[in-house]
């Protein structure tokens, strides 16, 4: 499935993010100046926007310019943002580390679950 005119708009705004083309912490150009840089309508910039702000990238305020947040405000659930974040941030290591983090932390739950559900015929097995 090709993704829609929002997505693709949605994409390049992040990558003007990471790029410092609209820098951390400040305001995005209005969706006017946005919709004419893209080629597109103002409504599709609009969804554009819109699709960041679950993953905490853009704040959007009424009546006020959109804000780009800082990264560590970025939703950690989303892999192509922690990567997108490395970047910004300057740390290479930051995806590993985090997913050595999430490995350790799944791992000892999975411990403390096998070892509450052990059995007397696991232990003789």
């Amino acid at each position: 499935m090709r993704p829609g005119r929002a997505d693709v708009v949605a994409e390049q705004l992040l990558e003007l993010v990471l790029d410092g083309t609209f820098p951390v912490g400040g305001a995005l150009p209005s969706e006017s100046e946005l919709a004419q840089r893209f080629g597109v309508s103002r409504l599709t910039v609009r969804e554009a926007i819109r699709s960041l702000v679950p993953t905490k990238v853009i704040d959007v305020q009424q009546g006020r310019s959109s804000l780009v947040n800082p990264t560590k405000c970025w939703s950690p659930l989303d892999g192509r943002l922690l990567l997108a974040r490395s970047r910004v941030d300057g740390d290479p290591l930051l995806l590993p580390r985090r997913l050595v983090e999430a490995r350790r932390a799944v791992e000892v739950a999975i411990v403390e679950l096998a070892a509450s559900r052990r059995t007397e015929a696991h232990a003789n097995g």
